[in-house]
């Protein structure tokens, strides 16, 4: 699939056409895949304006009661607060200080 994406013309891959453990695959064909998937989780539909239910769902789906859940760009802690209210331990960091700020506020507000 090089060199097809840049043409924007995905439409035709599949998930497993680029599922190679010893690369990553380019920000742009991500990009391009998300938009051709109507950015929506291809294992539950969910989309990221469903917010905190996609986080549940997840959570829920892949952990179990005291598993850890880490989340490496956790903006304003919505993850960290779902996982904390399904009784799940939780790491969460940003790049942005003022995030972090945010979400140990918004945390701190729910006693979580």
């Amino acid at each position: 699939y090089r060199g097809t994406y840049f043409r924007n013309n995905v439409a035709d891959i599949a998930l497993e056409d680029f599922k190679n453990p010893h690369r990553t695959t380019p920000f742009k064909l991500r990009f391009l895949v998300l938009r051709r998937d109507g950015f929506s989780c291809q294992y539950c539909g969910r989309t990221p304006q469903d917010g905190a239910k996609l986080a549940v769902d997840h959570i829920l789906s892949w952990t179990v009661a005291g598993d850890v859940v880490f989340d490496p760009m956790c903006g304003s802690g919505t993850t960290c607060k779902m996982a904390a209210i399904n009784k799940r331990h939780y790491i969460g960091c940003d790049i942005s200080k003022e995030y972090v700020e945010l979400t140990k506020k918004r945390l701190k507000h729910f006693n979580l």
